[in-house]
Formats: structure tokens, C-alpha cells, sequence
């Protein structure tokens, strides 16, 4: 296409128009010259409607590129550097997480086991202790809900229907499959807001022990002055970090494994 088009050409996906960008002077200058102009996140795909359980609490992974989003980026990175984001104390909670993996793998010796559960587990562990400074068991509820959570959502995103959903606007008020995907982010809601508002009760403002400590300490600072801040895009924030530090981190090992059981002799 490229060929007859040029390197800059559109396609209809569905009804939904796409530009396609190909070269590396096209591509450089439209994600490195031109980068601010294409910052921008579609808003409207199934992965937006799932995640936007209330309006104005997009988080920030999937928000678009405007003032709110560099507003909630700036506190993001500025909090998870403070909570051990690329320090010693990081490398610790790992290495420590990597002791629980190796004992269950030791276990696991001479038997058949599927490794999937088990990082997305370990990885979800290393955000919760940033998230909540609090390490999970492995059967424990909460972490059961939310693994299994993100490995059912990943799979409808990536699959069929969410493909149907994107490419077909006229079949998203029915009763598809896809609905599953709405049904339990809108449960992981209220579970974040329950969470929340029982963190409230031992907290000590301006102590924060965690990130939600700190988001509301930054929610107390700015009161009620039109800020991107509130409740809800917290428990927004709080999910985006949480599913986004689980399920790359544990398809990353994965794929990893992987390759090491193929080619044995880079073990």
C-alpha cells in the first residue's frame, strides 16, 4: 500500500478511519518533530468505555494528552520515585518476590504447572506494596479477584470481541460477551473506593505510607480548586498502575521462559 499510497496513507477500519505511517523521516517526524501534535490516545475504543467507570476519572494511561493528564503524570512519577521507583528499595521488594517464585517452582519439581498465574501473582505483589504497602498471599481474595481480573479483561481486549466492539459501533449495547469486561471493572471500582475509604480510617494526613497516603494528601492541598484530583480518578490512577505493572511485567517473564525452554542452552 505503501508503495501506491505513499508512506502516509489512510485505511477504514470498520467505519473507523486510520492513518498509517511508514519511513523513517514520516515517522520521525510525526513522534519526534512533531511529538506534542501526536500525543493524543483514541477515546474511543472498548478498552476507554470499560476503564471510564465515571466520567472525569479516565487515570492516566489510556486519558488523552491534555493539561489533566500532565497534571496526573507529573504527581504519578514524583510519588513512585518516593515510594522506591528505580532505587534499592524497589530491587529489594523484587528480590524478595523472586524468593516466593523460586520456592513454588522448586515445589513444582517433576510436575506439570502453568507459570502464568504465578507471575502475574509475584507481579502483582511488587505494585501492591507500593500501591497499599501491603504484601498479598496468593490465595488471598482480593488478590485472586484482581489477577484473575486482568487476565479475563487482557484476553477480550485482545480478542474477537473487543475487535467486533471497536469495528462495529452498532453492537455495543448488546448483550455480546463483551459486556463481561464492563461488569467486572465496574466491581473494581467500588472494591477501590471500599479500599479507600477504609485506608481513610488509619491514615495520618501528611505521613503518607503509600500512594493512595499521598494522593489524598494531594487531594487535601488542593480542595475543591477545579483540579483533575478527586476520589474517583484515585481509584482510576490506582487500577491503571496496578493492572499495567501486572500483566506486562508477567507476559514479559513469560515470554522469557519461553525462549529459555526452547533454547535450553542459554540457560
Amino acid at each position: 500500500l505503501a508503495k501506491r499510497y505513499g508512506n502516509v496513507y489512510s485505511i477504514f477500519i470498520g467505519k473507523r478511519p486510520a492513518v498509517v505511517i511508514n519511513g523513517l523521516q514520516a515517522l520521525k517526524e510525526a513522534l519526534v518533530t512533531k511529538a506534542a501534535d501526536f500525543s493524543g490516545r483514541s477515546q474511543d475504543l472498548m478498552v476507554n468505555h470499560v476503564v471510564l467507570v465515571k466520567a472525569n476519572a479516565q487515570g492516566v494511561i489510556l486519558a488523552d494528552y491534555n493539561a489533566a493528564w500532565k497534571e496526573q503524570r507529573r504527581f504519578g512519577l514524583m510519588t513512585l520515585r518516593n515510594f522506591g521507583l528505580g532505587k534499592q528499595t524497589m530491587e529489594q521488594n523484587i528480590l524478595r518476590e523472586t524468593d516466593c517464585i523460586t520456592q513454588l517452582i522448586e515445589q513444582s519439581v517433576g510436575k506439570i504447572m502453568n507459570p502464568q498465574l504465578l507471575f502475574h501473582n509475584a507481579a502483582s505483589n511488587i505494585i501492591c506494596q507500593v500501591l497499599f504497602a501491603r504484601h498479598f498471599d496468593y490465595e488471598d481474595e482480593f488478590m485472586k479477584f484482581f489477577v484473575g481480573l486482568f487476565q479475563e479483561t487482557s484476553k477480550i481486549f485482545n480478542g474477537r470481541w473487543g475487535m467486533i466492539y471497536d469495528s462495529i459501533p452498532i453492537v455495543r449495547n448488546l448483550p455480546l460477551p463483551f459486556r463481561k469486561a464492563f461488569e467486572l471493572f465496574k466491581v473494581a471500582h467500588e472494591r477501590r473506593l471500599v479500599m479507600v475509604a477504609e485506608n481513610k480510617k488509619t491514615r495520618i494526613p501528611g505521613k503518607p505510607r503509600h500512594f493512595i497516603d499521598a494522593y489524598l494528601d494531594e487531594l487535601d492541598k488542593r480542595g475543591d480548586d477545579g483540579s483533575s484530583f478527586s476520589e474517583d480518578q484515585l481509584c482510576a490512577f490506582i487500577l491503571d498502575l496496578h493492572f499495567a505493572g501486572t500483566d506486562t511485567t508477567a507476559n514479559t517473564l513469560l515470554t522469557a521462559f519461553l525462549y529459555l525452554m526452547n533454547y535450553p542452552k542459554i540457560q
